[in-house]
């Protein structure tokens, strides 16, 4: 049995210590992750355990992250074997391994948009249920969540002396990628970071301070007419339209001076790739194949390609993790070569924006 309760402060690891006077064995699993980055120790899960029962009562805790998500740590495993080892405990016959391995939830951190509760009623025991289960279980089927590598974004910011310093653009682009979120997510279009975004977020856990964009990418599968119309409809100014639906589609936009590339992925055999328009030249740019995970970007729940790091590699090349204020991007990815040529040039383009 499984329970969803949200975190109230420190004291939540004693939460269920006066059980252990009825019998029962309580054991939990702290949190692994420089997320939370507490002075202290904060629980993500309880197992709570009587020899004369039956079943083994989970209790999940899930944490607001920042104002916009929650999200629970996963299962630490081998600490919790290690404790209940400990009393020697059996449970149900089974190896500990095998018992944990069956949990819903804990094999990985994941997050959930919101969690409303409501009143529910079984064998007259009152307790409280998600308002709106078929979310509930909609967002319990997404993707794991992974956090971006704060370490190395101290190191970062340490060794380049880097500000971390939040800017009035940075504030305005974070702001940028929340109203994208909302957008798309009423007509189920997933969009992952990507490109120098994606950098920000895996180099450093924010963006980058020099950059002047921000980069997101859609699979041309997901594509729908949607897309346009809802950034349109929250204000977003429609600038550009590059390529053609199937081949090197590119719109942009800006908003509150912040400009927005939104690249549209292809699958072709085994290699994936997104286009580029430089002039007449037409550019493609090869990217690995990914499955999304979620993650944190400066507060706002993202996408993230879970190989994250192979995709900056293929893009920026083993030194990825330098800083560069001059770049390039027709001419210094890693992962670019010119396939062709446009009848039109960019600069008919501009002049004659498709679909604006």
């Amino acid at each position: 049995m499984e329970e969803v309760t949200r975190g109230s402060g420190p004291d939540t690891v004693d939460m269920f210590d006066h059980l252990k006077d009825k019998g029962f064995n309580v054991y939990y699993s702290a949190i692994y992750t420089y997320s939370i980055r507490a002075n202290t120790t904060l629980p993500a899960h309880f197992l709570i355990y009587h020899k004369d029962a039956e079943f083994l009562f989970h209790v999940v805790v899930f944490y607001k992250r920042h104002k916009n998500f929650m999200w629970c740590d996963k299962l630490q495993k081998e600490m919790l074997i290690e404790k209940i080892k400990q009393d020697n405990l059996k449970v149900f016959n089974k190896s500990l391994s095998e018992v944990l391995d069956k949990l819903h939830f804990g094999k990985y951190a994941f997050s959930f948009k919101s969690i409303n509760t409501t009143m529910g009623t079984s064998h007259n025991i009152n307790f409280l249920i998600p308002e709106n289960g078929e979310q509930f279980l909609k967002d319990y089927r997404e993707p794991e969540f992974i956090e971006c590598n704060y370490t190395r974004a101290n190191f970062y910011y340490k060794n380049y002396e880097i500000s971390k310093k939040l800017t009035t653009w940075m504030s305005k682009a974070v702001k940028m990628i929340e109203k994208i979120g909302e957008a798309l997510d009423k007509h189920g279009v997933p969009f992952t970071i990507a490109e120098g975004t994606l950098l920000g977020w895996y180099r450093q856990c924010g963006i980058i301070t020099h950059t002047t964009d921000l980069d997101v990418l859609i699979l041309r599968k997901d594509y729908t007419e949607n897309i346009l119309k809802s950034l349109k409809k929250i204000g977003f100014s429609h600038t550009q339209t590059f390529g053609k639906l199937n081949d090197s589609y590119e719109y942009s936009f800006r908003w509150s001076g912040v400009k927005l590339d939104v690249f549209f992925a292809y699958k072709e055999n085994d290699t994936w790739w997104l286009g580029g328009t430089n002039g007449k030249k037409k550019l493609r740019f090869t990217i690995p194949k990914f499955k999304n995970c979620w993650s944190e970007l400066m507060g706002v729940r993202v996408r993230v390609p879970c190989n994250a790091g192979e995709y900056i590699k293929k893009s920026y090349g083993e030194n990825w993790y330098k800083p560069i204020k001059k770049w390039n991007w027709a001419s210094d990815a890693t992962n670019s070569k010119v396939v062709g040529r446009w009848k039109r040039s960019i600069s008919w383009i501009k002049r004659h924006c498709i679909f604006c």
